[in-house]
């Protein structure tokens, strides 16, 4: 019942479709905001207001509407069509975004002033459409290039410097023999595995390397002297006789004032450096005897030469420059064909009037018209470079690797001074002709690696020429005063191979005696005796020990 219901419980979802009459619609209810656009039709007008001239029986006019009174919702779908539509009233305004198509377009339509910066892009160009002279210098960058599509045609001489080799790119195969020199090396890279057996030889090894003790006796001969090694204290009275004196060891200083006679003087022994400045006068000179041969350069000036005495034979090829020609004196005649080139030309001297027909070709014009920028990446391969346009500057530092070098082609030019370390250096790889004079000094050589082998003498002479060890040294000694002896260990700074050393000492005090008492490989144990009384309770003994390197040498 209506007394049921509560005001604005009723809404329109508890309405059933088509449940409202007209009866329910109160008056003046129903205004326009009701009422759907294109719904109220001439059957819903009232019959005076047709008769009014609201709605004519003939329909609406043109001169009826009021300009700008159809809007969008007035039109059918449909309604507007070409006919409709008068001549330029389609602006871009009134055009989609993606509604023209390639069939819209008349053919050749698009013009270069149509498109916008960029437009043009890859998928546009056709292949090889794009040549050499399109592109722009220093346009191609390294995202252009095809991986390994540089070859070694495209590099120009010296284009791959220091800075476009990575780190460990160039190895051995790449290095050519006898290209590595002392400027290249890192000090103290040659290491002693580097060195092949025998390399370090007598000039090797650098002044005062080698002492007296590793001499022997008898064994220096006249090629081992430095010049002037031999001073005036080492030569015995006598010792010079004239045989002794080399060629041209006598002087000037040597010789007496006006001792020397005409028959001294070999034939042609006096020279030009042997006369003093304007000795030869002409009454010197023989007739004739001055030719071609006896006259300085530039020293025949005009007054000397008679008119008309230099003749065409006279003058030696390009002899006549341009500074010896009066004005206007070349003419035509004496230009030969094809004797004119770009560098006799002066600037802007051909103008259009010199050229003939057709004279220009495409390989007369400029490039620079394709930049960096129209150019996809990976595009250019090697079949696209010329030969040697690649050079330094366009290499990007590392960008040569191992892999890039031909081998043999890095030779000692290519190899920046003490660039080569140790790691670079096969084992072995330095022989002793890569060594300099001198090179080899103390420091140099690893301890215990110049073996008795490496001398030329043996540094204590022995029997059978066998290899001993000697040592030797001083120890001090107390006794106390009740004390008859007492013991010193002496260390050895070298161990013997064997025990079976002999071992000799004695002290400075003749009260005091020494005997052995025990030895080792590393030490031996000595007894300080007191021979007789003596108020000095103290004193040093000195003491030599020497042994063979090898045990098998001992007399049994």
């Amino acid at each position: 019942m209506p007394q049921h219901l509560a005001e604005k419980s009723v809404n329109s979802r508890h309405l059933t479709e088509n449940c409202i009459d007209g009866v329910h619609i109160g008056q003046k209810v129903i205004t326009s905001n009701h009422i759907l656009p294109n719904v109220i039709g001439s059957e819903h007008l009232a019959k005076e207001l047709k008769e009014q001239g609201l709605l004519p029986a003939g329909g609406i006019r043109g001169e009826d509407i009021q300009a700008g009174s159809v809007s969008r919702e007035h039109l059918l779908d449909d309604t507007v069509d070409s006919d409709v539509l008068s001549e330029q009233a389609v602006g871009s305004e009134h055009i989609q975004e993606s509604s023209i198509f390639s069939h819209h377009l008349v053919d050749e339509s698009v013009q270069s002033h149509h498109l916008a910066n960029e437009a043009v892009q890859s998928n546009h160009l056709s292949p090889q459409s794009v040549g050499s002279e399109h592109i722009q210098e220093s346009s191609i960058f390294s995202h252009h290039l095809v991986d390994e599509s540089v070859q070694s045609h495209h590099l120009a001489d010296e284009a791959v410097q220091s800075n476009h080799l990575s780190p460990q790119s160039v190895s051995f195969e790449h290095i050519q023999e006898n290209s590595i020199f002392s400027h290249h090396l890192v000090d103290e890279s040659v290491q002693s595995h580097h060195l092949a057996d025998e390399a370090v030889q007598s000039n090797h090894l650098s002044p005062q390397s080698v002492g007296s003790e590793h001499i022997q006796e008898s064994s220096i001969f006249s090629h081992h002297l430095v010049d002037e090694s031999v001073q005036s204290h080492h030569l015995v009275n006598e010792a010079v006789q004239s045989n002794h004196l080399s060629p041209e060891s006598v002087g000037s200083e040597h010789i007496q004032e006006s001792s020397i006679s005409s028959h001294h003087l070999v034939d042609e022994s006096v020279q030009s450096h042997h006369l003093a400045d304007e000795a030869v006068q002409s009454n010197h000179l023989s007739k004739q005897s001055v030719s071609s041969d006896h006259i300085q350069e530039s020293s025949i000036s005009s007054h000397h030469l008679v008119d008309e005495s230099v003749q065409s034979h006279h003058l030696a090829n390009e002899a006549v420059q341009s500074n010896h020609l009066s004005p206007q004196s070349v003419g035509s005649e004496h230009i030969q064909k094809s004797s004119i080139s770009s560098h006799h030309l002066v600037d802007e001297t051909v103008q259009s009037h010199h050229l003939a027909n057709e004279a220009v070709q495409s390989n007369h014009l400029s490039p620079q018209s394709v930049g960096s920028e129209h150019i996809q990446e990976s595009s250019i391969s090697s079949h696209h470079l010329v030969d040697e346009t690649v050079q330094s500057h366009h290499l990007a530092d590392e960008a040569v690797q191992s892999n890039h070098l031909s081998k043999q082609s890095v030779s000692s030019e290519h190899i920046q001074e003490g660039s080569v370390s140790s790691h670079h250096l096969v084992d072995e790889s330095v022989q002793s002709r890569h060594l300099a004079d001198g090179s080899i000094t103390s420091r140099h050589l690893s301890p215990h690696s110049v073996g008795s082998e490496h001398l030329r003498i043996n540094p204590i002479q022995a029997i059978s020429d066998q290899q001993v060890v000697q040592q030797f040294g001083m120890s001090a000694f107390l006794l106390q005063g009740y004390e008859k002896s007492t013991e010193i260990t002496i260390l050895f700074d070298e161990p013997f191979d064997h025990p079976h050393y002999v071992l000799v000492a004695m002290t400075n005090h003749p009260a005091y005696y020494v005997t052995l008492k025990d030895r080792s490989l590393d030490m031996a144990t000595v007894e300080i005796s007191r021979l007789k009384d003596s108020s000095v309770n103290y004193g040093f003994i000195t003491w030599i020990a020497i042994g063979s390197k090898s045990e098998s040498t001992i007399v049994e």
